[in-house]
Order: structure tokens, then sequence, then C-alpha cells
């Protein structure tokens, strides 16, 4: 999850209101290292505890892109390595992913169709934080977009 700081600049981009856009929320704010879908929390949890990684420098940006066709996300750049250790740690609890190669990002919105014409596409915005945490996040899914809660986390040495 960013620090304070950085959401509040995330906070601060111009959000258009288009049909068919649903902008995320400062609490939803996260950039994903591995997706394990259905799986044992216990079992997620032992298997993140030996993690053992320092923290990184992560960068946001430098412009708003497009991930597939409809999630407007800021790129964020120096987790490739801490990626390939969670699924390392994880695999097995988890499905190993799906092959597609891994892009480190933060999603702003997501649209029902194609999210070319989301006026923030382009929109400059850089930050820069230092992750010092792995959380083990639950995703519940709800009318009004997923709800996240921490289930464990694990402090990168």
């Amino acid at each position: 999850m960013p620090p304070p700081e950085v959401c509040d600049l995330l906070e601060a981009l111009p959000r258009w209101e288009q049909p068919g856009l649903r902008w995320t929320s400062r609490e939803q704010w996260h950039v994903t290292l591995r997706f394990l879908g259905t799986v044992d929390l216990d079992g997620a949890t032992r298997a993140l505890a030996g993690l053992a990684y320092p923290p990184v420098d992560v960068e946001l940006g430098p412009t708003v892109e497009v991930l597939g066709t409809s999630i407007v996300m800021v790129p964020a750049s120096g987790v490739d390595g801490l990626a390939r250790a969670v699924v390392g740690a994880t695999a097995s609890v988890a499905e190993a992913p799906d092959g597609r190669d891994f892009r480190g990002h933060l999603t702003l919105a997501r649209t029902r169709g194609p999210a070319g014409g989301v006026d923030l596409i382009g929109h400059r915005v850089t930050a820069r934080f230092t992750a010092a945490e792995v959380h083990l996040m639950r995703s519940e899914t709800r009318h009004d977009g997923p709800v996240y809660s921490v289930v464990s986390t694990v402090t990168l040495r």
C-alpha cells in the first residue's frame, strides 16, 4: 500500500465522470505482486512468512496508462524481483501464474468497455516510495467495487 503522501498525490488527480467508468478509492490502492485466487489463508500466511527479501524502491509513473482493455492504471516499477520472490514463496499454496508477463501497477479505475477514451490516460504522474512490507490481502467483491482487508504482513529485511 502506498504511503499517505503518495495517496494524496493520486487522490488529487483529475477524475472525470464518464459512463461505464468506476474509480478506485484510496482504500483500494495497492500494487499486486501475485494474485492467489481462492486459497487456504493460513497456508498462504505460513508460506509468505518464509519470504526473505529486502525493501524495494517503487516508482509510479511516468504517465497514466491502460492495462489490457479496461484498467486505468499507473505503472509501478522496481517490484519485479519482489513479485518473483512472492511467486516462489507461495508456489505450494496456489496455482502457477497464468503465463502473462508481470506488470507492476496501481489501478485507478476500471471501465465496462475499452479504457482508451478515459480523459486521464497520458496524464503525468510520478511518485516514489519504499515498500518495506508485503501484505496478504483478502478481496471481497461488492456491488460498489472490491473491498480489501489485510490478512497478514511480512516485513521486508
